[in-house]
């Protein structure tokens, strides 16, 4: 009896740090990219990244769904990143950097919108401005 409940405490243990460990497993990926890039000439529709949105405040969130992922090249953003669109619990919407991206005026997530995945940026030397 002493054995089974060591067992079962062993399993609940694991299923609950596997559940909740910094990197969530369960999430899906499936979604389209969307993308960023202070130094791109004329800011786009952020399909590609030759047609990147040139500055966070710039970004469309219509065509943005389910499990998409905003991608932010390396540089300096001086506009705040007002999210406005949400993921579910296992198909989140990704803000991803890549390379080092400092965000000078900081992220909001709009109320209303849930289930979005931020990791990794430099926020630093705000004013006003941090994650709210």
């Amino acid at each position: 009896m002493k054995k089974t409940f060591v067992y079962v405490n062993i399993i609940f243990w694991l299923l609950f740090l596997a559940c909740f460990s910094s990197e969530n497993k369960f999430v899906k990926s499936a979604g389209k990219n969307f993308y960023v890039d202070s130094a791109v000439e004329i800011s786009g529709d952020g399909s590609s990244w030759e047609k990147a949105w040139k500055e966070l405040d710039k970004i469309n969130y219509k065509p943005i769904g389910l499990g998409d992922i905003i991608n932010i090249k390396a540089g300096t953003y001086n506009t705040i990143m007002r999210i406005k669109a949400s993921g579910t619990p296992s198909n989140l919407l990704v803000i991803k950097p890549i390379g080092q991206v400092f965000l000078t005026r900081g992220i909001r997530v709009e109320p209303g919108f849930d289930y979005v995945k931020i990791d990794g940026f430099d926020i630093s030397n705000t004013i006003k401005f941090s994650i709210t």
